[in-house]
């Protein structure tokens, strides 16, 4: 009784053994009449179709031996150059929409990714040594992901008053937001997906909005004022902003670091940032930088290096965590301004 395995497949393997003289079971017949099914409703299996395996192959004289098998209770002979047709499992061939995409599979689960959105055809065929079944086909749809409604807003008024927009005027200049929503295409080269709307003047108020799938992206705004591109950043290199999406939501940002802060001596207008700084210590200025010293409370340089552009990065990873002085040599003078690292 295979009741308990209904629905899964089942191998029967009959073996016989011959006793101590080696003679008996070359004349023994000893598979017939095998069905499936209840009482009333029996299926008797073709016993041609079965896979045959013996160990005869061992032996020289195999050839000299004929197959036997017993097909309900009638015996057949077949002769040894007729080719069994028993057949063996080879695999599975798998299809997507009338293409083959798999072949000779042995598991019984495969998983097609990556596919677009719309309706799909997959198809099965079982390979046998003997031939290959029909292909047996299931229609099914991929639906759209959930997407939700994402506006971000930028305030310009703190980076025009702290100079980090100095100048700006809405009917030149331009406000970009570029990230992984977008494949981080650079500022100005998909002008379309980037360019934010001018909302307010009073205050300077910038939005775009997004339909976007669940989960974390990164961001960041750009303004053509600053420089092109990836040079327009609102401030230089890493971080970046990050949100987590889980539906509709709208992103109140200031333009700029949150922690700027300003330090202006005659014609020079200094920006340092973070500060207190736990990585990376970011410095802009209106004039050209030429040099940069970190200074620790007994007076030992820490950090020492010549610059030849309007920004420069330090990363302050590797430094204890205190004050520091830092001092950015101009054009127009020295700049001393006190920074600190924190942990």
């Amino acid at each position: 009784d295979l009741g308990d395995y209904s629905g899964q497949h089942v191998h029967i393997a009959f073996n016989a053994v011959d006793g101590p003289t080696n003679d008996g079971l070359w004349y023994i017949w000893f598979i017939d009449n095998v069905a499936v099914g209840p009482e009333g409703k029996r299926n008797t299996l073709d016993i041609s179709q079965f896979e045959r395996m013996s160990r005869a192959v061992e032996y020289a004289e195999a050839a000299a031996v004929p197959d036997m098998i017993a097909r309900d209770g009638s015996a057949l002979t077949m002769p040894v150059d007729v080719v069994s047709t028993g057949k063996a499992f080879l695999g599975f061939n798998v299809f997507l929409n009338d293409s083959q995409v798999a072949t000779g599979l042995e598991e019984t689960e495969y998983l097609f990714t990556n596919l677009p959105t719309g309706e799909h055809t997959a198809g099965v065929q079982a390979v046998y040594t003997s031939g290959s079944s029909e292909i047996v086909t299931i229609d099914f749809e991929i639906e759209a992901p959930a997407t939700f409604e994402v506006t971000f807003h930028v305030e310009l008024t703190k980076a025009i008053e702290f100079g980090l927009l100095e100048g700006f005027d809405p009917d030149v200049h331009h406000i970009m937001i570029t990230g992984s929503l977008i494949g981080w295409v650079e500022p100005g080269a998909l002008m379309e997906e980037q360019l934010m709307e001018w909302l307010t003047a009073d205050p300077m108020l910038y939005g775009k909005t997004f339909h976007l799938e669940s989960g974390t992206y990164q961001y960041k705004y750009f303004s053509d004022l600053i420089g092109d591109g990836w040079d327009g950043g609102e401030w230089a290199g890493d971080p970046n902003r990050v949100i987590e999406v889980d539906g509709d939501m709208v992103v109140e940002d200031m333009f700029g670091p949150d922690d700027i802060q300003v330090i202006e001596t005659g014609d020079a207008v200094v920006l340092l940032y973070p500060n207190p700084a736990r990585n990376m210590l970011f410095v802009e200025s209106s004039e050209q930088i030429t040099g940069i010293r970190m200074i620790d409370m007994l007076g030992q340089v820490v950090y020492s290096t010549s610059v030849h552009d309007v920004r420069h990065q330090i990363n302050v990873s590797g430094l204890n965590a205190g004050i520091y002085f830092i001092q950015l040599t101009t054009g127009t003078g020295i700049v001393t301004h006190r920074v600190q690292v924190s942990r």
